[in-house]
């Protein structure tokens, strides 16, 4: 009989020699393709001419919005791998990034909250996880919640079949905000996985149409 040593949950790469380690899979990529400037009161837009996995955006911002005046942007990130319960939204620790005051978020929280009604174009991007000794397969939607419900289109949808498994997971969406504050989450909806180097950004596209 074989005795391998022991496991000690190794994540995304495996040192212990466990018999059942799984292959690496296929990093997504988001990536900005054209900026054109729209005519004054038309909507802003930001369309995908890439694919799901290696998504490249291209985005229409109006004249004289407040996006192309003095864009704001805000990022947060958080590398260590972060186990999560069924239908738990994901913490996020660190902010490298916040121009403006559109959008705040508390350290060691899940709650991205925009102070600020208009146009948002928001991005979430990670790697996923199968730990050692976990039951397969696990399926995962991954999904994108404004005040507590599920905003449509702003998802993706992964399986795991063996433990040690990795992949990465990448949506990007444009919503629109009315009423503040809003609370954005990530929430997803199969427990059991670990979450690593997940980070959320948020850039503020321009003001909300007038009728």
């Amino acid at each position: 009989m074989n005795i391998y040593p022991p496991c000690y949950g190794c994540f995304p790469v495996c040192f212990c020699q466990c018999p059942m380690q799984g292959e690496a899979g296929t990093a997504a990529t988001i990536t900005v393709g054209t900026v054109t400037t729209g005519e004054p009161g038309t909507k802003a837009s930001v369309v995908n001419v890439g694919t799901p996995q290696n998504a490249v955006l291209n985005f229409t911002i109006p004249q004289g919005s407040s996006a192309s005046q003095n864009l704001e942007r805000f990022l947060t990130t958080d590398a260590p791998p972060q186990p999560v319960q069924t239908r738990e939204a994901l913490t996020f620790y660190n902010n490298p990034l916040s121009l403006g005051d559109s959008v705040t978020h508390t350290q060691a929280s899940s709650d991205i909250v925009v102070q600020k009604p208009g146009v948002y174009l928001v991005s979430f991007h990670g790697t996923l996880g199968l730990p050692q000794g976990s039951e397969t397969p696990i399926y995962s939607l991954i999904y994108l919640t404004e005040n507590g419900q599920e905003v449509d289109g702003a998802s993706v949808q992964t399986s795991l079949t063996q433990p040690g498994d990795y992949t990465s997971v990448a949506f990007s969406v444009p919503i629109q905000i009315s009423s503040v504050p809003t609370t954005l989450q990530i929430v997803s909806s199969q427990g059991g996985l670990l979450f690593s180097n997940i980070s959320l950004s948020v850039v503020q596209l321009g003001d909300n149409p007038t009728n």
